[in-house]
């Protein structure tokens, strides 16, 4: 039968899909971008928790790259001494949320980025400033976070009920479009830290090896395409798994009540 005159569909996006499951384990993606001057970038995705394991594995693959390459990584730069007092209590607020979200997440055995990974001094950080981040934060959002997290974070059996529970809801969730338009675009300053980070990946005179969080992948991407790169390859990084007989990570201590 001729089908020639039916609509084709859509070429695949593998930036779309920045996560998938695999039986009890979660992969998330990293992407190989290429320019034709030689120049290559690779983005390798992560979530901001993962096993010690992936962390390990991740920061012995980065030392083994050097001088290949320039490592960028993502976390908004202090700006702390500029702050007004509105800025300064909002940030007293999120220190709190994330005391609190990270004692769950880390009960429920998975392990905190920068508590794990060590920051060399050759690794350059692009990003927005601190404050930026803290005033676009809707501050009803920042008091139901903390509402939410902080009692659970003070019971150590709850906390740890919840943080697996947000683990196996992590793995629930995989190979999902991801998206940053809602809650997170009204709250996280979404386009302009993609394109400090895509703009600072660019300009580097060497190739360069960016760790982001998994879902501004396709953002970052977009704008790595429209200026002449193009994506050669992906691969799949191991993030956790729920069936390892390996032994989570240390328990976090409950916060005082």
């Amino acid at each position: 039968m001729d089908r020639s005159h039916e609509p084709h569909p859509a070429p695949f996006d593998p930036l779309l899909r920045t996560d998938r499951r695999r039986g009890t384990a979660l992969d998330v993606l990293t992407a190989h971008f290429a320019h034709p001057s030689g120049k290559t970038i690779e983005i390798i995705g992560v979530k901001h928790f993962a096993s010690p394991q992936f962390w390990d594995l991740l920061q012995a693959d980065l030392d083994s790259r050097r001088p290949e390459a320039a490592i960028h990584y993502e976390s908004p730069l202090d700006d702390s001494s500029a702050w007004g007092a509105w800025t300064r209590l909002k940030s007293r607020i999120g220190r709190q949320i994330d005391r609190a979200s990270h004692a769950v997440w880390k009960n429920g055995g998975l392990a905190f980025q920068f508590d794990s990974l060590v920051v060399r001094d050759h690794w350059e950080n692009h990003d927005t400033t601190t404050s930026r981040t803290i005033r676009s934060m809707p501050i009803g959002l920042m008091l139901s976070l903390a509402v939410l997290y902080v009692p659970i974070a003070m019971i150590r059996p709850l906390a740890t009920a919840v943080g697996r529970s947000n683990t196996r809801g992590l793995l629930a969730a995989a190979g999902k479009p991801q998206s940053l338009t809602g809650m997170l675009r009204t709250s996280i300053v979404v386009d302009e830290r993609e394109e400090i980070a895509a703009n600072a990946a660019m300009k580097a005179e060497q190739s360069v090896i960016i760790i982001w969080g998994h879902a501004h992948l396709p953002g970052l991407g977009r704008r790595f395409q429209r200026n002449g790169f193009e994506l050669v390859s992906t691969s799949w990084r191991e993030l956790f798994d729920l069936g390892a007989t390996a032994s989570p990570g240390p328990r976090e201590p409950a916060l005082p009540r």
